[in-house]
């Protein structure tokens, strides 16, 4: 019996290293890839450990002799996977984790077709700058690099079969919420779809639970693809979803307006059953016809987004798109969130 495949991939810094050192110490089930870079080594690095530090010249050879199933440069530096060395613990029955980027996942979701690939995203960018600044191992102008780079790299998420929004939101907000009005109208979502083993990560667990069952709330494991669930068994058209994340204009997808607030106006509304704001100026986009061959849902919504970024934050993005299914418009309404503005989806 062969191992399974799992590859872990995020844009630099939202926290994807420390998640799969934490999965492997609650399991002896698993292994991860070590990885060959031609980078340095930061402080408490161990060379075969937490990679295979190389020279370029060595490098370059063992890419010219095929012996990395995938490779990439990133920010000047080669990050690679021997092939061999995988190969061998499937065939042993080894279950493997591959902690790589988005370009190297999509090179060996192309050979190994059933790989599970779990994308890792932070909350927004400005969680993304300061877990980049506060872990002190680059430099301002290598930080701003990275930074400059990760729409790009937070936009492949779409490729992947899970996504994990790392960001503790829900831990907050049950600290916050004192009284529920209206509990059938009220979800409590733990989405994490690996248990991270820390006293931290089973705290939050316990609480989310106690919480549900106090004010007889539904409680959802959602395994990783809590936004997909409720997209999927929750959302109906015209229903406004308020929530603490950053994601909610995925909702507009099934012709819901999704609303991001922060966790004390959330828990304003959840113990008042009532919610109020100044309704925000709305845009409305009109896409017919259909799309040329090899432009994806995503191109189109960047490029909207990236000619009119001024005139579109914050504002209310009514789209009008007959043309596209149902993936195509979730991945349309998910992008609009990058911008902080709420999308609705008028098919």
């Amino acid at each position: 019996m062969t191992g399974s495949l799992f590859i872990i991939t995020a844009a630099s810094g939202t926290g994807k290293t420390s998640l799969v050192k934490q999965l492997l110490a609650t399991t002896n089930e698993l292994t991860v890839s070590v990885s060959h870079t031609t980078r340095p080594p930061r402080p408490g690095e161990i060379d075969g450990h937490d990679y295979y530090f190389t020279e370029v010249n060595t490098f370059t050879t063992a890419i010219d002799e095929n012996k990395f199933l995938e490779y990439a440069e990133v920010f000047g530096n080669y990050y690679g996977t021997s092939e061999q060395t995988v190969r061998a613990q499937l065939d042993a029955g080894i279950d493997v984790i591959l902690e790589i980027d988005w370009q190297g996942a999509e090179q060996v979701k192309k050979i190994f077709s059933d790989a599970t690939m779990i994308f890792i995203l932070p909350p927004n960018i400005a969680t993304l700058r300061q877990r980049l600044s506060t872990r002190a191992q680059d430099s301002t102008k290598v930080i701003e690099r990275r930074l400059a780079g990760a729409v790009t790299e937070m936009a492949q998420y779409v490729h992947a079969d899970y996504v994990v929004i790392n960001d503790g939101v829900s831990a907050a907000a049950v600290k916050e919420i004192k009284a529920v009005a209206v509990p059938d109208k009220v979800l409590v979502i733990y989405d994490h779809d690996v248990p991270t083993g820390r006293p931290e990560a089973a705290a939050i667990l316990r609480q989310n639970l106690m919480f549900a069952d106090k004010y007889g709330c539904k409680y959802i494991q959602a395994e990783g693809i809590g936004y997909q669930y409720m997209l999927n068994t929750v959302v109906k058209p015209g229903q406004i979803i308020i929530g603490g994340g950053s994601h909610s204009s995925i909702f507009g997808a099934k012709g819901a307006l999704g609303l991001d607030v922060s966790i004390p106006e959330l828990a304003r509304c959840v113990e008042t059953g009532r919610y109020s704001c100044i309704v925000p100026e709305t845009i409305y986009v009109s896409l017919e016809g259909v799309m040329a061959e090899g432009i994806g849902a995503m191109d189109v919504a960047l490029t909207l987004l990236q000619k009119n970024l001024q005139q579109t934050a914050g504002k209310a993005i009514e789209i009008y798109a007959p043309g596209l299914d149902n993936y195509q418009q979730a991945i349309l309404c998910s992008m609009v969130c990058k911008n902080w503005a709420p999308s609705i989806y008028d098919g």
